[in-house]
C-alpha cells in the first residue's frame, strides 16, 4: 500500500513542475480575483440560435474582452457591426462566484465565474451562452 502511494506522489508531483501550473492555481479572495480578471483577453463566445423550432449551439471569435480595475470592461469581436466595440462596467455577483456586465445602463448579463486563473477565464456556460477566453498578451 506504501509503495503504491509513493508511485502515485511520483507521478503527480513533477506535474506541479511544469511552467505555468503554480499560475493555474485558481484563487479565493477578492483582490486576488480582481488581479487575474483585470487584463485582456481573446477566445470564444459560444450561444444559442433559434430558428423555427430548432436550436443550434453556434460560437463566434471574440477579438478582445479587457477588464480594468476602475470597473470597466471594452468587448469586441470582428463580427460586430460596430467599429468600436462595447463599452460597460463590470462587477462580481453572488458572493463573487458570478460577473455581471452591465452595458448602457440598461443592457445587463450575469455570467456564472466557471474558471478564472493566470491562463483562463470561463464565463457561464460554454454549451447555451458563455466564453471560453485566454490572456491576449
Amino acid at each position: 500500500m506504501k509503495s503504491k502511494f509513493i508511485s502515485l506522489l511520483l507521478v503527480f508531483v513533477p506535474l506541479c513542475f511544469v511552467p505555468g501550473c503554480a499560475d493555474d492555481t485558481p484563487v479565493g479572495d477578492s483582490d486576488n480575483k480582481v488581479n487575474l480578471l483585470t487584463r485582456s483577453w481573446y477566445g470564444e463566445e459560444f450561444f444559442t440560435i433559434t430558428l423555427a423550432d430548432t436550436s443550434f449551439k453556434a460560437k463566434d471569435r471574440v477579438s478582445e474582452l479587457s477588464f480594468a480595475r476602475d470597473g470597466s470592461y471594452h468587448f469586441y469581436k470582428n463580427t460586430m457591426s460596430s467599429s468600436t466595440g462595447q463599452n460597460g462596467h463590470w462587477a462580481f455577483a453572488s458572493g463573487e462566484d458570478s460577473l455581471k456586465l452591465t452595458r448602457d445602463t440598461i443592457y445587463a448579463e450575469t455570467f456564472f465565474l466557471t474558471s478564472l486563473t493566470s491562463s483562463a477565464l470561463v464565463l457561464g456556460d460554454t454549451n447555451t451562452r458563455g466564453f471560453a477566453l485566454v490572456p491576449l498578451h
